[in-house]
């Protein structure tokens, strides 16, 4: 568990409270975050969804995409949001659900490093030590977002079982031919998704993720919003894009 995170409990956070209306400072270096299924169609209508692997768990993980680089967010200019819609795990900040022994339950817990916490804001408990109002929403809000990232982690490990994933690379290049690249991400492979048979298809939509995976295949033209964000705010535009399949290149090798 990371330093700052903290379970809430009266004895440490009787007195802590939580500036909602702070703006989004808070995350102008972040520029991923987990997304669910759930709310897919919002958030392909501004950020690229892709998928990442986990290094421990070897599982895949779904994430909106809010920059072409780590440490750059191009939706926070100024404190404000410049997106129409606020992914769920970001809107839960600066609490976190993190797992704890038995299994289907979590503990909420505090990011004390967060701007967000201090003396002024949503107060966590009552005079009288009871939860208050603003924890009780959070409560019911992670208790959602618990539920959903699992049925989003069995959509994921059902793409990556039946191999519909694929993984790519985004190269780009400036004005002064200095290349970046962005890699390590994947995408929905549609040729794999459109070859399946009648039966796997009707399986995807019997557990209502058919509609996910074509809301992941529409998201991926939000990578040119995020180039133009880029060079709206940026030095050295990026001129050039190439979007490389290493899927394909790999298999090209070996023959």
């Amino acid at each position: 568990m990371a330093s700052g995170l903290q379970p809430i409990n009266t004895a440490e956070h009787k007195d802590v409270k939580v500036n909602t209306e702070a703006g989004f400072d808070h995350i102008a270096a972040t520029h991923l975050t987990p997304v669910t299924i759930h709310e897919f169609a919002d958030v392909a209508a501004n950020f690229p969804i892709v998928f990442l692997r986990d290094g421990t768990t070897g599982k895949m993980r779904a994430v909106a995409l809010f920059g072409l680089a780590p440490g750059e967010n191009l939706f926070v200019r100024d404190g404000k949001w410049l997106a129409t819609y606020i992914p769920n795990h970001i809107g839960c900040l600066p609490f976190i659900p993190a797992g704890i022994d038995r299994p289907g339950e979590y503990a909420i817990c505090l990011d004390a490093d967060s701007p967000l916490v201090g003396e002024v804001g949503q107060p966590l408990y009552n005079e009288d030590g009871s939860e208050s109002e603003f924890l009780g929403h959070v409560r019911k809000m992670l208790e959602q977002l618990v539920e959903q990232d699992s049925i989003t982690q069995a959509f994921c490990d059902t793409l990556d079982s039946m191999d519909l994933l694929k993984e790519i690379a985004i190269q780009m290049a400036d004005d002064k031919n200095q290349m970046r690249e962005l890699n390590g991400i994947f995408t929905l492979n549609s040729q794999r998704l459109h070859g399946l048979d009648d039966e796997k298809m009707a399986d995807l939509h019997k557990k209502g993720f058919l509609g996910g995976a074509y809301a992941i295949n529409h998201s991926f033209a939000q990578i040119k919003r995020l180039l133009q964000m880029r060079n709206e705010v940026g030095e050295n535009p990026i001129t050039r894009v190439n979007v490389r399949d290493l899927d394909e290149e790999i298999a090209a090798n070996a023959k």
